[in-house]
């Protein structure tokens, strides 16, 4: 996202909003399934309206790492977060915009996986409570479209008819024989 993704935008390389009502056709005659993704927590565009902030009531800037040297990608532009306290008015507006274009699959990426404070000395989020606004988006979602979620957190997987990029195995940094599929093994008991 460049921006705060606040509303939902049919690209015209994909035929635009026509080309689109053609493929959801299609898609509801196959009974093909669809999940256009929604990613509230990043945006590349700084608004200091949107943003979370440090205790020191500072934007801080999100790098994507090299695991293997711990080192900030070069070629990546930095990122921001959105602030728990925008997320339902923003989610809100896109919800919106989605029924408007009849869209039955959100995926909801960056909400499902992603839980994080924000330190505004006006209206501070601490993690246990932006949970909670997660929550009151993915219950709002829920009632509207079918959901799918990127490596869903437990508070989240409830809501969601897929789960995609679930781990398969370890991270390779400790030494075991074998993998046991764990989170897997757990959540398709708990679903």
């Amino acid at each position: 996202n460049k921006a705060v993704p606040s509303k939902l935008k049919i690209s015209g390389k994909i035929g635009g909003n026509k080309g689109y009502s053609q493929f959801a056709e299609y898609l509801s005659k196959n009974d093909i399934e669809l999940y256009l993704d929604a990613d509230f927590t990043t945006f590349r565009k700084s608004s200091g309206k949107y943003s979370i902030k440090t205790v020191f009531n500072e934007i801080p800037k999100q790098k994507e790492y090299l695991r293997s040297v711990y080192s900030s990608k070069l070629d990546c532009d930095p990122y921001y977060l959105l602030s728990p306290n925008k997320l339902k008015q923003v989610s809100d507006k896109f919800l919106s915009s989605a029924k408007k274009n009849k869209i039955s699959g959100i995926c909801l990426s960056g909400i499902t996986n992603t839980l994080y404070s924000d330190y505004n000395k006006d209206s501070r989020v601490y993690r246990n409570q932006a949970e909670d606004k997660i929550l009151t988006v993915i219950k709002n979602y829920s009632g509207s479209v079918s959901l799918a979620g990127k490596t869903a957190n437990a508070y989240a997987a409830p809501y969601m008819s897929i789960i995609y990029q679930t781990p398969v195995y370890s991270s390779g940094y400790e030494l075991f024989d074998k993998e046991i599929p764990f989170y897997q093994i757990v959540f398709h008991g708990y679903i």
